[in-house]
């Protein structure tokens, strides 16, 4: 897979997973334990820091794509699908688990065409 795409792919899912924020219909916001699903802050703080590192390992493998920058590339992708998984409860809440469950698995595809 090339940077280009990796790098838009990740914009793409950033973007995708962020846009359900004020469409929820759960009043309370209690539907995901004690993520409140209405607050953009919770639901961004819940994402940021993976958000942040797939970043910074996407800047680094395309400043040097060696092996061990792909891997820790790859582990950053995993932990950030890993985030977005735990705000599925959310995005069911605002009717758009469906569409936030394709968008994982595609993210997921785009780990698989990184070949290190």
């Amino acid at each position: 897979m090339k940077f280009k795409n990796l790098i838009f792919l990740f914009a793409f899912t950033i973007i995708c997973s962020l846009s359900f924020l004020s469409c929820g219909d759960d009043d309370d916001g209690s539907g995901n334990g004690s993520l409140d699903c209405n607050s953009s802050l919770s639901v961004n703080n819940a994402v940021s820091d993976e958000a942040e590192a797939v970043s910074l390992a996407a800047s680094t493998w395309g400043m040097d794509p060696s092996a061990d920058n792909c891997t820790a590339l790859k582990t950053a992708y995993q932990n950030y699908i890993d985030a977005l998984n735990s705000l599925l409860d959310c995005a069911n809440d605002a009717g758009i688990g469906d569409d936030f469950a394709i968008l994982i698995t595609l993210t997921e595809s785009g780990i698989g065409g990184l070949i290190c």
